[in-house]
This record gives structure tokens, sequence and C-alpha cells, in this order.
């Protein structure tokens, strides 16, 4: 829907930019062997192509891959889908959670800010420590404890 509130089909156009903090913006991952494979095997498929995700000479959208990863690869397997968003989030909790430091992680997702990267970290659960902790802090039995001095 337009600002008009009329109807037309959306236009799309590819920007040569990068999102957000011009010097921080690149975003670098270390690639797997497996995931250079499946880059290289895509490349060849298109090989003079601008981009790595192409139909009919145009870049892939997101919104088109992730339907194409929604009714082509998770449905035919049975696994839950999640959205190229959504994978990102998890694939940064999933680092976060196994100790790669918050500095390296917004270098890696092209973040100039970590507090930017702390809103993609969804802690998955209590870890055990904080889980005793607040336990033994609760079950403290008040009647116990002295007042504080003024």
């Amino acid at each position: 829907m337009n600002d008009d509130l009329t109807f037309s089909p959306v236009q799309y156009s590819t920007e040569e930019r990068i999102k957000g903090n011009k010097t921080q913006g690149f975003r670098s991952i270390p690639l797997t062997p497996q995931a250079q494979e499946i880059i290289t095997k895509t490349l060849k498929l298109n090989p003079d192509g601008d981009f790595l995700f192409m139909k009919d000479g145009q870049p892939i959208y997101a919104d088109s891959f992730n339907e194409h990863l929604k009714n082509k690869v998770c449905k035919p397997l049975n696994i839950p889908y999640r959205s190229s968003h959504q994978i990102r989030f998890t694939i940064t909790t999933m680092l976060y959670e196994v100790g790669v430091p918050l500095n390296q992680l917004s270098t890696m997702l092209g973040h100039s800010e970590t507090r930017t990267t702390l809103h993609y970290i969804r802690q998955q659960s209590v870890d055990p420590k904080s889980s005793t902790i607040m336990i033994n802090t609760l079950d403290t039995d008040l009647s116990d404890s002295k007042p504080a001095n003024p």
C-alpha cells in the first residue's frame, strides 16, 4: 500500500552501500569448509552474476529467500522453519554462549556498537550457577537476618 492508500507492485532496488556504520558495517564471518564448498557450487550456477543468490539476472531478496527456505528446504525435511534473520539471532546466541567475546561478535555482525549485538543475544536457558545463586538467595530464612544499620 502506498502513502496515498493506493496499491501498486512492490519495487525493489539494489544499492551499492553497506548497512549501518560505513567503517564497521561490513560483515565478516569465518566459514566452515562445508560452507565454502556450498558457496563455490552456488557461484558455478551463475558465474557471471553480481550476487550469490540470483534468479533471472536479479538478486533474490530476503522475502524470496525465506519463502524458498521455508517451502523448499524446511517443509520437505520436516524441520521447523526459521527466517534468515532468526537464524542470525540463533547463531549469535550460540557463539556468545560458547565464549566468543562480544566485541568479536560485533565485528562479525558488522555492528559498530556492542549494545546492538546484545539485542541479538537470546539466552537459551539459565546457567546452573546463576540458578543456584538465585535459589540460595530466595531460600534464605529472613527471620535470622538482622536489620541493616542506619
